[in-house]
């Protein structure tokens, strides 16, 4: 076993020793997830450990060994928010569907969009402030109670990977022979070795962006069908997608267009896991969140970490 084999074995150990004294974590990864995702896992190239699907919950998660305090809080608040969820006193079908479906997603690229749909659920559950899920009339994936009225709630992922993936290492990465030089002309040709740089589309990641929270307004669509009511949606990034200085920007850009109007308010998230957020009200909705309900939101998903 080499010295990286032994490091990703040793992570591999810590991650399924700490998951399997969870209830709810436990029951999603199993031991039989975890005995088919080894061989993947010890196997992977650091590129490929990123494109694995069946890998994405063991690489996702914080170094168990390098950030013992931080990796043992995701994976409890992960726990906490299964369970929260799990146990809804209604819509039960509903309830017992999704889990099915994020079992079955656990070991490709769908376990995001289930997992984080059940994270945000699951999360307002812990609050004590999700009343349905799975709407009638609408669809929306939950309906929460801040004041006394309803607010509908949508939960999406950005998927699409739109950084590109620097791999080829061997080209000199100002398009030339030449080395950086200092002010006297001298040439310093080894200071590129190791490093990557690309160049990074940004257009496209702010129409990712874009197109998200239109596909959740647009006409006919969940958050449009809510007829006077305060909505949210909730965004996680992805991996390879639009980074955070950008969607934040891009959603307060949308705010300002009338075609966004029937959104009141976003929360943005680093990723499925719904554990670092930032909390985007609109400028001019149709329908505006209260004072009370503004400050529940600000106070729960404002710029940091997320505490159930």
């Amino acid at each position: 076993m080499t010295p990286a084999q032994q490091n990703k074995f040793d992570e591999f150990k810590a991650i399924r020793e700490t998951v399997g004294k969870t209830t709810w974590l436990s029951s999603i990864f199993d031991e039989i997830w975890f005995k088919e995702a080894l061989p993947k896992i010890m196997n992977s190239s650091p590129s490929g450990m990123v494109a694995a699907d069946s890998n994405l919950f063991f690489h996702s998660l914080p170094h168990p060994l390098l950030d013992a305090s931080r990796f043992e809080a995701a994976i409890a608040l992960l726990d906490r928010r299964l369970e929260a969820f799990a146990e809804l006193p209604f819509k039960r079908k509903d309830v017992t569907d999704k889990l099915k479906l994020l079992r079955i997603a656990r070991s490709n690229k769908d376990l995001k969009n289930h997992f984080f749909e059940i994270n945000v659920l699951g999360d307002l559950a812990l609050k004590g402030v999700l009343c349905d899920i799975e709407e009638n009339t609408t669809k929306v994936d939950g309906v929460i109670d801040l004041a006394g009225r309803q607010i509908f709630i949508e939960a999406t992922n950005t998927t699409q990977e739109v950084i590109p993936r620097f791999t080829d290492t061997s080209q000199d990465i100002c398009g030339s022979d030449d080395g950086l030089q200092d002010a006297d002309g001298t040439e310093h040709d080894e200071i590129y070795e190791g490093t990557t740089v690309m160049a990074i589309d940004t257009d496209c990641q702010i129409k990712q962006v874009v197109k998200k929270l239109r596909k959740k307004v647009y006409e006919s669509r969940q958050l449009a069908l809510t007829k006077g009511s305060p909505t949210v949606l909730f965004l996680a990034r992805t991996y390879y997608g639009a980074d955070r200085l950008l969607a934040e920007i891009t959603v307060n850009e949308c705010f300002q267009a009338n075609e966004f109007a029937a959104l009141s308010g976003v929360v943005l998230a680093d990723s499925w896991k719904f554990q670092n957020t930032s909390w985007h009200p609109s400028v001019k909705p149709s329908t505006p969140l209260n004072e009370v309900e503004e400050r529940k939101f600000r106070g729960w998903y404002a710029k940091g970490n997320v505490d159930a």
